[in-house]
């Protein structure tokens, strides 16, 4: 579950395999689509709002637009164990997985293309960036915390 970068909006995704987008105000959800045939693993917003990441337990995962309309704009694949977390760049221009096939990897948004594969010696299962856009870190089941340049991803 993550708000929404206004606040009014908190995103869920879970094991009825439905991605929902809740009203704070009013207290319901005023959306919902499933964007996978199975239980959701990781959701993330953009900065701008405008978008979400989600990924399911079959290490699929998407991006899906929130206005005007809501649907699936593009999908990634390449992961080979349920993705456990996702992350946006500030610009929206590169989107983060981590999975527990232990790998943080790097995509494009515009072509949906992989730029760089991290692999690590466990899951990975957080990660944050910077407000400058210019470092993330990525947290692991084993207690390691590893921290990137967001210019070359070392």
């Amino acid at each position: 579950m993550v708000f929404g970068p206004a606040g009014n909006v908190v995103a869920t995704g879970g094991d009825d395999n439905f991605l929902r987008l809740w009203d704070v105000a009013a207290g319901h959800d005023n959306k919902a689509f499933k964007p996978f045939l199975c239980p959701l693993s990781a959701v993330a917003w953009n900065p701008q709002g405008n978008y979400l990441a989600v990924a399911g337990t079959d290490n699929q995962m998407a991006m899906m637009r929130t206005r005007p309309a809501f649907g699936i704009v593009k999908k990634f694949s390449g992961h080979s164990d349920c993705i456990s977390s996702l992350l946006f760049s500030r610009t929206t221009k590169h989107l983060i997985s981590g999975s527990h096939d232990r790998t943080t990897r790097i995509w494009d948004t515009n072509s949906g293309e992989q730029i760089k594969q991290i692999p690590s010696m466990s899951a990975v299962t957080c990660m944050d960036i910077n407000n400058a856009d210019t470092t993330f870190c990525s947290g692991h089941k084993s207690g390691d915390v590893r921290i990137f340049s967001m210019s070359n991803f070392e």
